[in-house]
């Protein structure tokens, strides 16, 4: 029996108490989870999509992503007035930003610690106007480089004012995109190649990936032994996307690709693509050393892009990409996944863009 004159609240007071207050607590949490859902979802399509996006798009699958520019996660319609409207302090200095595999626009903010993004702080600080590139990252490279090119002409077309320059941040996968797309460009003679003055690769495997290596050897041995279950395993291995199989050496052109055999073992058939001549080229690479002149460092670099292929640099000379040598630069302690979202190398691409 409750005591009604005890200066303890009865049961039901207490209820009331705690019916108040914790409506506030959950409609924060809820308004919190519900605002970062659709960027999951949103992930969850673009992982499928790095994984099988070449299956997806051969199959006309709802699931594939199309390529565009996109602002709080909706398509920009490459329209004058559609562009104008989205950004109201619009500028003739544009910077294009690509992710890389199985990502989207939201890795920029979300692989990392940082509350700005690289674009929106080359906005605040140097006026430059951010634009965020989604694509299907399961597609052969060229493929995506070739409508890269194509919607960047698109975009100079439709932008309400003249551009007068272009740079672009690439992460990974994204780079080797950008590279292909500006070799299609001179190819075709587009006139937005003239535009691009500085191009910035963050842990862009040029040189290719050997964890793709890996999982071609892999593959073989599983398909040479003679059990059935391991060569199924070997089966569904093999159903990764073309552009992962395009990273087990870098290839960026038709050429590299076309008319061979992807599952072919350790085979590296990459040719070397045109760089732009009037752009300033930049590799920002990650290291598993706190000392960047470590002799581990000095090559591996981090497990996902070493060193040597961040920079373009194979034994073979005809192999090598010819960056500027001052222009590489590694970053100790800088995960392949937090080089898209660092304070530290959002400084070097400020002071390289500010020189």
């Amino acid at each position: 029996m409750v005591n009604q004159n005890s200066s303890n609240p009865n049961p039901e007071a207490q209820l009331e108490i705690i019916s108040k207050n914790k409506p506030k607590v959950a409609k924060s949490q809820v308004k919190s989870v519900t605002k970062s859902l659709p960027k999951f979802i949103e992930f969850g399509t673009s992982i499928l999509n790095g994984i099988i996006g070449d299956y997806l798009e051969e199959k006309n699958n709802e699931l594939k992503i199309e390529m565009g520019f996109y602002y709080h996660n909706k398509p920009v319609k490459l329209e004058s007035n559609d562009i104008q409207e989205i950004y109201s302090d619009i500028t003739p200095k544009i910077c294009i930003l690509i992710h890389g595999l199985c990502a989207n626009e939201f890795e920029w903010k979300l692989c990392g610690t940082e509350d700005k993004d690289y674009g929106e702080r080359l906005q605040s600080d140097l006026g430059y106007t951010p634009l965020y590139l989604r694509y299907n990252s399961g597609l052969h490279i060229s493929e995506n480089g070739k409508r890269l090119s194509t919607i960047i002409s698109n975009l100079v077309d439709a932008y309400p004012i003249k551009i007068d320059e272009i740079i672009f941040i690439c992460h990974s996968l994204g780079g080797l995109i950008t590279r292909s797309a500006c070799d299609y460009g001179i190819e075709h003679e587009a006139d937005w190649t003239s535009k691009v003055k500085r191009l910035f690769f963050l842990a862009s495997p040029h040189l290719g990936a050997p964890f793709e290596r890996f999982g071609n050897v892999l593959t073989h041995v599983l398909k040479v032994i003679n059990n059935p279950i391991t060569q199924l395993v070997g089966d569904i291995i093999n159903l990764r996307s073309s552009a992962i199989k395009d990273l087990r050496y870098g290839y960026i052109k038709d050429d590299d690709w076309k008319g061979y055999d992807s599952d072919e073992l350790l085979e590296d058939n990459r040719n070397n693509a045109s760089l732009l001549p009037n752009a300033e080229h930049y590799n920002i690479a990650a290291s598993l050393t706190e000392n960047p002149k470590h002799p581990l460092n000095m090559y591996v670099g981090e497990p996902l892009v070493p060193l040597y292929s961040a920079f373009g640099k194979s034994k073979i000379k005809e192999k090598s990409i010819q960056f500027p040598k001052e222009h590489n630069i590694a970053f100790s302690k800088t995960g392949h996944i937090k080089i898209a979202n660092s304070n530290y190398v959002y400084k070097q691409i400020y002071d390289w863009c500010n020189d």
